[in-house]
């Protein structure tokens, strides 16, 4: 994560909650500013506070931050497990309790090599 960004500067940012000195909650955002539009990625959170909330917070104070920057989409990317397979519908809930929709993500591959 600090290759990432080291090379991409202010197109990545690092989002955390903290008890005291304490990291309990934490996300990486890459902004898209051209699109209008920041993602999430790498969540991660403290199971012994996940009384306090810290992870919610967090998607609070972002919705805040990029609606005051004009963006147009808060992304949390994808809620499929198991290559797409399958949908964690626990996951979907808990984004679309924050007033999220849902989209189809298309896929696109290119192989480069003859294997």
């Amino acid at each position: 994560m600090i290759d990432l960004k080291k090379r991409l500067g202010e197109g990545v940012i690092f989002y955390g909650a903290y008890m005291g000195e304490l990291l309990v909650a934490g996300t990486m955002v890459f902004v898209f500013e051209k699109v209008r539009c920041a993602h999430t990625q790498y969540l991660a959170a403290d199971p012994d506070y996940a009384h306090v909330n810290a992870m919610s917070f967090i998607y609070y104070k972002m919705i805040e931050i990029y609606m005051e920057k004009g963006f147009q989409y808060l992304s949390w990317g994808t809620t499929t497990e198991h290559g797409g397979e399958e949908i964690n519908w626990n996951l979907a809930n808990n984004k679309e309790e924050f007033g999220s929709l849902h989209s189809v993500n298309s896929i696109f591959e290119k192989h480069i090599n003859n294997e």
